[in-house]
């Protein structure tokens, strides 16, 4: 799962129902045919995006989003009025935008395209998964009529949004894991404990021979542990974790160190040569690959960092916008859960 850009189906509908200002309703309007899945795959076509109304005054371009007694409210009161209330939640947001953003230029760099019928299952999927789930409460209801009655909202723009995410989910796993094999990169193990103590138990267990897998299952606190500390291959940085998986010979442990309030040990298991190429030429190991692991959370943000350096990223307009009703610490993109 791709932080930030897929979301359960169920999920999406409420977040849909936020951004849309839709409120639930009971509609006892005839359900409609669904449209055909081709159809909503044109209205999802690059190329066609839904314009806003604009207006041209003293300060230039503005986009209405309403007018009282003739006098226009502009999106950028809108976006102040929401600032006020949940700045850094719309922060996240744009930031959500942006990576899709990086997902379509990568994409378009590596001459990758999405799986059109791959998505298209991908789309039906989570259209099943969200029918399933509010049928629990009405058994008879179909996905038009929970769209259309519910939220209030045009079942093919609908169907175009979540298909639009499936799209963008397909190519941003594809993108990561590229990326990962255009880098020298390590196979490593960790163990991760919160005490000198517990360091210290750990080290003398080491070196009793004991197995670094098994001490991680049993004693370590970070997530891999049921894995026995495997995690996603690291790229070479400056990060403590990078650094240490590279300064550590193959099949040998290093550490512990101490990093954000932790012990951590790390085994290291193996180095991969970077393997470069555009999609035509890579896409065959990409999808081996992941066929056998999928993209995990610190995959994702080594990419997002790296592509927040290979591409300008300004989100200057933003903070002029928001002023200070965005806190210091958020002004800047996240490169880390």
């Amino acid at each position: 799962m791709i932080p930030g850009l897929r979301r359960p189906a169920v999920a999406l509908a409420g977040g849909l129902l936020v951004a849309c200002g839709a409120t639930p309703n009971r509609d006892s309007t005839p359900p409609r045919p669904e449209p055909p899945l081709g159809a909503v795959r044109e209205a999802a076509a690059p190329g066609s995006p839904r314009d806003g109304t604009a207006e041209t005054g003293a300060a230039g371009p503005r986009v209405l989003v309403a007018r009282v007694a003739g006098d226009p409210i502009g999106v950028e009161e809108l976006i102040q009025q929401l600032l006020r209330k949940e700045g850094v939640r719309l922060r996240d947001e744009l930031e959500e935008l942006i990576v899709a953003r990086l997902v379509r230029v990568e994409a378009e760099r590596l001459g990758l395209s999405a799986d059109e019928r791959q998505v298209d299952r991908n789309t039906e999927a989570a259209i099943t998964e969200l029918e399933a789930e509010v049928r629990q409460d009405d058994p008879q209801i179909t996905f038009d009529r929970f769209v259309r009655g519910q939220l209030g909202l045009d079942p093919i723009e609908f169907r175009r949004r979540i298909r639009l995410g499936r799209e963008l989910d397909w190519l941003a796993t594809r993108c990561v894991r590229t990326w990962l094999f255009s880098n020298e990169r390590a196979e490593v193990r960790v163990i991760v404990v919160e005490s000198r103590e517990a360091a210290d138990q750990v080290g003398a267990d080491l070196a009793a021979g004991k197995d670094f897998a098994e001490i991680a299952r049993a004693v370590s606190v970070h997530e891999s542990s049921e894995q026995g500390g495997a995690m996603p291959p690291v790229v070479r940085s400056d990060a403590a974790l990078a650094r240490l998986a590279f300064s550590t010979p193959v099949g040998q442990v290093g550490g512990p160190v101490f990093e954000q309030g932790s012990y951590l040990f790390l085994r290291v298991d193996g180095r991969a040569q970077p393997v470069s190429g555009s999609w035509a030429e890579v896409g065959a190991a990409v999808e081996a690959s992941l066929e056998e692991r999928t993209i995990e959370d610190p995959e994702y943000w080594q990419w997002k960092a790296a592509m927040q350096d290979r591409y300008e990223v300004d989100m200057q307009p933003f903070l002029d916008l928001a002023g200070d009703l965005i806190p210091a610490d958020a002004r800047e993109p996240s490169q880390s859960p």
